[in-house]
């Protein structure tokens, strides 16, 4: 029986919580470890989204438009804003916006645009 205020301890030093989580799960501490470091190794979309906050990015959208413009911003739905926007075909710009918000159900695909060989 533990102190009052403070929790009963097994002979391993563990709680009751402990034991159980242990039990449940099945977890033992090398393999929650290996967990722990597995999803460090994640690419997180929001974390994706906030490096390229002020870049240049691509948006494909479901009905196969291609937008292009900097990312201004964006929610926890995945809308976003484009400043100085355009609607391209074939890479080439058939339609410009100043600002444009994209639904977030809508994107297919977002990514930045690496440089091409000629702008370097």
């Amino acid at each position: 029986m533990g102190r009052p205020g403070r929790p009963a301890l097994d002979e391993g030093g563990r709680t009751a919580e402990e034991r159980y989580k242990r039990s449940f799960l099945g977890a033992s501490r090398d393999s929650s470890r290996r967990d722990l470091r597995e999803k460090a190794d994640m690419i997180r979309p929001f974390d994706v989204l906030t490096r390229s906050l002020g870049k240049k990015v691509l948006v494909k959208t479901k009905d196969n438009k291609l937008y292009e413009g900097e990312l201004r911003n964006y929610d926890v739905n995945m809308n976003v804003t484009l400043s100085e926007a355009s609607e391209m075909e074939d890479f080439e710009p058939v339609k410009r916006y100043g600002t444009l918000i994209i639904r977030g159900s809508t994107i297919v695909c977002l990514g930045t645009k690496k440089a091409s060989p000629q702008t370097l």
